[in-house]
């Protein structure tokens, strides 16, 4: 009889390897996209990271983002150019910014 599905970080998983392996997969996943932010930028990578994370959680709408991180919109506009140079990726794109919003939830699931 195969062992009971485990319930880990909300992915049905059967046993220990499967959870480890997909576990690694979730970090390999996470750090291709937010990996160039966090080494990219220097002690400023937090910034770049928390304006991006309001401007996704904020559907794109630039005054609702930088009211939430107390700055100006120009500002957040100016971090969000930088995040899309470091990682190559256009947060105009639909398929971008769901890859994001995937690789700042997978890194809670995996930190």
């Amino acid at each position: 009889m195969p062992p009971e599905p485990l319930r880990r970080a909300n992915l049905l998983v059967v046993n220990d390897t499967e959870a480890a392996f997909y576990g690694e997969a979730l970090r390999l996943f996470c750090d291709s996209i937010l990996g160039p932010i966090e080494s990219g930028d220097g002690h400023y990578g937090g910034e770049l990271m928390r304006s991006l994370e309001a401007f996704i959680e904020c559907n794109g709408q630039w005054e609702r983002a930088a009211r939430q991180l107390y700055c100006h919109r120009h500002t957040l506009r100016y971090r969000i150019r930088k995040v899309e140079e470091l990682t190559g990726r256009d947060l105009s794109s639909a398929r971008d910014r769901i890859e994001f919003w995937l690789a700042l939830r997978g890194r809670e699931l995996v930190a």
